[in-house]
């Protein structure tokens, strides 16, 4: 089944997180190069160089660092200057040439899987985009039936105002529906009498006039 708008998002971000994992490292070990004094452990001017060896530590286990030189970096490390010897000086070289390789390398790293990060970045936007979309249409479509279940319910209630008016105004209506048949019955027996009694008289006075005429 496709996956909703939300789902391919997380997918993205779940692309994003195990793609730029070799990036985050990279950057994060680069950083921890960085913070080492290497000039302060090769010159030997640190006023404290236990620490500056224990700064090391951390980095020693990804550095491609002889056993035999790791092991002499804690007595190297905390000599000065004035009391090194070559060997020491070796050992010293040797650290500073490895760091610097693991620097550059780790910079590689980054550069190389950037531009693949900023892919999955786009993917992610894109995505994003989608989600507010499909989250705008759902908003409006509930807005949309919200406003039709609000009609509705205001067609109801005008449709019970109207009927509980029309029912309300039927005994009134049928009492002056009575009324008007009564006086329009009144006006028919009216007209009839009139009718009547002129053409009696019509007809009285039609045979009077005729009989005198006989006379």
């Amino acid at each position: 089944a496709a996956l909703s708008a939300k789902g391919v998002l997380q997918e993205k971000h779940e692309a994003q997180r195990t793609g730029d994992a070799a990036l985050v490292q990279a950057k994060e070990s680069k950083v921890a190069l960085d913070t080492v004094d290497l000039h302060a452990i090769t010159e030997g001017t640190s006023e404290n160089p236990t620490q500056n060896y224990e700064a090391l530590l951390p980095l020693l286990k990804e550095l491609a660092l002889d056993q035999s030189l790791q092991s002499a970096l804690p007595s190297v490390c905390a000599k000065q200057a004035a009391d090194r010897g070559s060997f020491d000086s070796m050992v010293l070289e040797q650290l500073g040439q490895t760091l610097r390789d693991a620097a550059a390398a780790h910079t590689k790293v980054a550069e190389e899987a950037l531009p693949a990060s900023k892919d999955r970045e786009a993917a992610i936007e894109a995505a994003q985009t989608n989600v507010d979309a499909e989250n705008a249409a759902q908003l409006a479509a509930a807005q949309a039936l919200s406003a039709a279940d609000e009609a509705k319910k205001a067609a109801t209630a005008t449709a019970k105002v109207a009927k509980d008016a029309l029912a309300a105004f039927e005994p009134e209506y049928l009492q002056a529906t009575e009324v008007r048949d009564a006086q329009a019955k009144k006006l028919e027996d009216f007209k009839v009498k009139s009718v009547g009694n002129f053409e009696f008289l019509r007809d009285n006075a039609a045979t009077a006039t005729a009989n005198t005429g006989g006379a």
